[in-house]
C-alpha cells in the first residue's frame, strides 16, 4: 500500500509540474512568416530605417523573403522568412537614428497620440528571446520597451545588447526583471534601435528572427 501511495504521489507531482509548465508556454510575437505579427500587432520602421519602396535594387528594411534580390537561406533561422534591418538606403538617411517597432496587439485607438494598442500581459514570463545576426559582424542592437501608460512614443526603457553581433545566428535572451519602469502587465510595444546613435554606420545590415516571451533559456 505504501508503494502504491508513493507512486501516486510522484505521479501527481510530475503531472502538477507539467500542468504548471503548460500554463506558460512560449508566447510567439513573430517569426516573420506573415503580417501582422502573431499578436495581431503592426510592425514599422522609422528614421534611417525607413525603406525606400521606390528602389528595391538595393538592400532595404522589411521582411526578408525568397522574392528579395540576393536572398540566401543562411539569413533565415527558421521557416522561409526573417526580417532585415538596413541603416540608411531610405528616403531619410541623415537623421542619425533608426528603429524597428512591433506592437503587442492590434490598434484600438487610431486617433490617439500615441496610438492606443491593446496591451499584453507578459508578467508570467521571465525573458524576451529572439535571434539576430549581422551581415559583417560587429553590429550593435538596443531593445526598447513601452507600456500602456506612455504619453509619447519615446521608449520607457532602453536595453543595450552588450556583445556585438557576428555573422552567425545568436539567440538574444533578455531577463525582464532587468527592465525597470515598464509595466509588463500592460505592454504595448517592443522595438529595436539600430542606427548611428548606437554605433552602426550607414549601410549596416542586421537580420532578426523568432521573437518570443519565454521561461526557457537554454541557448542550444
Amino acid at each position: 500500500m505504501k508503494k502504491i501511495f508513493l507512486l501516486c504521489a510522484v505521479a501527481g507531482l510530475i503531472a502538477g509540474s507539467i500542468g504548471v509548465y503548460a500554463e506558460e508556454p512560449d508566447l510567439l510575437i513573430t517569426d516573420f512568416e506573415k503580417h501582422p505579427n502573431a499578436l495581431g500587432g503592426e510592425m514599422g520602421l522609422y528614421g534611417a530605417g525607413e525603406p525606400d519602396w521606390k528602389n528595391k535594387t538595393q538592400p532595404y528594411s522589411w521582411y526578408y523573403t525568397p522574392e528579395v534580390k540576393g536572398y540566401k537561406k543562411e539569413n533565415i533561422i527558421s521557416g522561409q522568412q526573417s526580417f532585415r534591418l538596413v541603416n540608411g538606403n531610405g528616403p531619410i538617411s541623415n537623421v542619425g537614428w533608426a528603429s524597428f517597432g512591433m506592437d503587442m496587439g492590434p490598434v484600438t485607438g487610431p486617433e490617439a497620440m500615441p496610438v492606443k494598442i491593446r496591451p499584453l500581459d507578459v508578467s508570467g514570463y521571465k525573458y524576451l528571446s529572439f535571434w539576430a545576426k549581422g551581415e559583417k559582424g560587429g553590429e550593435k542592437l538596443r531593445v526598447i520597451f513601452r507600456d500602456a501608460s506612455a504619453t509619447t512614443y519615446m521608449p520607457e526603457h532602453l536595453y543595450d545588447i552588450k556583445e556585438p553581433l557576428t555573422v552567425e545566428w545568436k539567440r538574444i535572451v533578455i531577463p525582464l526583471n532587468e527592465i525597470e519602469g515598464v509595466d509588463f502587465k500592460n505592454l504595448v510595444h517592443i522595438g529595436i534601435s539600430f542606427g548611428e546613435d548606437i554605433g552602426n554606420k550607414l549601410g549596416t545590415i542586421i537580420y532578426l528572427d523568432d521573437f518570443a516571451f519565454t521561461n526557457y533559456i537554454s541557448l542550444q
